[in-house]
């Protein structure tokens, strides 16, 4: 039965929009995303090496959460692992590992047709092709041969998301 289900994919494409809202339709807990804290609280530019700190953080809320209740993970370890190879051209077998380790049963992937927005964390300047990250993040979830839908336009997310969630929740 699937019961956690992660919103995943290339920023600035309301996955923790989606997210909270799925989980308040579904009046369920989810987990949030780790790194944007962490990096906050980061005085000096990111390393690979806190890439791993988010990813193992992530991983452990992700795992603390209940197996038996339907829950939403906004971000999970993949994103860690493309951001890696994307930024630093390499990955540690710590964050492989995370990815392996983590316990998600299906996965949301929101499309690029959202505009990007700027905030103080976001590098889209820096990783110019979204739609060649898009395409990465899809073959790695589908690498997973674990259920994934990929939701789009700007009204309907939602409503794509809470069909695709009844439809494999069963």
């Amino acid at each position: 039965m699937v019961k956690k289900i992660a919103i995943t994919g290339v920023e600035s494409t309301g996955k923790s929009v989606l997210c909270k809202a799925l989980a308040k339709y579904y009046n369920t807990p989810f987990v949030e995303e780790h790194a944007r804290q962490y990096l906050h609280n980061l005085s000096t530019p990111y390393l690979i090496k806190d890439i791993e700190n988010i990813a193992l953080q992530q991983l452990n809320a992700i795992n603390a959460m209940p197996s038996n209740e339907l829950v939403f993970i906004d971000t999970e370890l993949y994103v860690c692992k493309i951001w890696s190879e994307v930024v630093f051209n390499d990955c540690s077998l710590k964050i492989l590992n995370a990815c392996l380790s983590q316990e998600v049963d299906a996965f949301i992937i929101p499309d690029i047709d959202l505009p990007w927005q700027a905030d103080d964390l976001r590098e889209a300047p820096l990783l110019k092709d979204r739609q060649k990250l898009m395409q990465y993040y899809i073959e790695h979830i589908s690498a997973t041969n674990k259920p994934y839908t990929i939701v789009n336009g700007t009204t309907s997310r939602l409503e794509q998301a809470i069909a695709f969630v009844d439809g494999i929740k069963k």
